[in-house]
């Protein structure tokens, strides 16, 4: 990576200031136990940081493994991917007709800095340590805490990836988001719980999204009591009526 040294708080713990330019000529990837990118959250930030044209004072946590010259994130990984987003996107052959989102001028962004906590060659405890540690604040899923295998994590995340484009509308940014909406966390959490209820395998976790769509077919025909009309209005018109109750009442319904 082109940075600077800023502080070495010990022989494996530095601070480092990096260009946004030379974050994309960087070896930098998800770190293995932290979850996929909410692709709709980084679009909304990646709009933000084109359209606002703001400082940019982030900061990153990471990890960096000698062996294959990579860094991966464990904090930052929503900022990074919004970044990459932009510089992808402004990338495209230039369209006069109909010009992309993240078109025009973006040297605004490239030559800002921003700053990365990197610790190297951690062992897995430590780095579990400092992630749980980061995200206090901002409970992750078990799913990525635990020590899942490879075929449950997949069988989630594409379920999850799924429902995120046939419902778009009904998924939130915000951490508590209302009725009928969920976000993408919360989401994996309750197919996490759904995955063991069900004592799934790599062969039967195709019945998952079976499972959902009964489940969905089954609060259509039995919707709370006292449930807005402007909520069923909105199921109505997308079809989904998954989130009108909470995981747990799913969970209760599930056979």
């Amino acid at each position: 990576m082109n940075s600077e040294l800023i502080y070495r708080y010990s022989s494996n713990h530095v601070l480092m200031k990096c260009a946004i330019a030379d974050l994309f000529t960087t070896n930098i990837k998800k770190w293995k136990y932290n979850r996929p990118p909410d692709i709709t959250r980084c679009r909304e930030i990646a709009q933000f940081v084109h359209s606002r044209r703001p400082t940019i004072d982030w900061m990153f946590y990471a990890i960096y493994e000698n062996s294959n010259d990579t860094i991966y994130l464990l904090d930052g990984l929503h900022r990074f991917t919004a970044l990459k987003i932009i510089h992808d996107e402004n990338k495209k052959p230039l369209d006069f007709l109909t010009p992309g989102e993240f078109s025009g001028d973006i040297s605004h962004i490239l030559s800002q800095h921003v700053i990365i906590s990197i610790r190297i060659d951690v062992t897995d405890g430590e780095a579990i340590d400092l992630f749980q540690q980061i995200n206090k604040s901002n409970p992750v899923p078990e799913l990525y805490l635990q020590n899942a295998d490879q075929d449950k994590k997949t069988v989630i995340e594409d379920v999850a990836a799924k429902w995120m484009t046939n419902y778009r509308g009904h998924f939130s940014t915000n951490p508590r988001p209302n009725v009928p909406n969920t976000n993408r966390d919360r989401f994996i959490e309750f197919l996490d719980s759904m995955y063991q209820k069900m004592e799934l395998t790599r062969e039967t976790g195709h019945k998952l999204n079976n499972e959902l769509y009964k489940l969905n077919e089954h609060m259509l025909k039995n919707p709370p009591a006292k449930l807005s009309a402007k909520t069923l209005e909105k199921c109505q018109q997308s079809g989904c009526y998954l989130f009108i109750v909470k995981p747990d009442v799913l969970l209760e319904i599930l056979n």
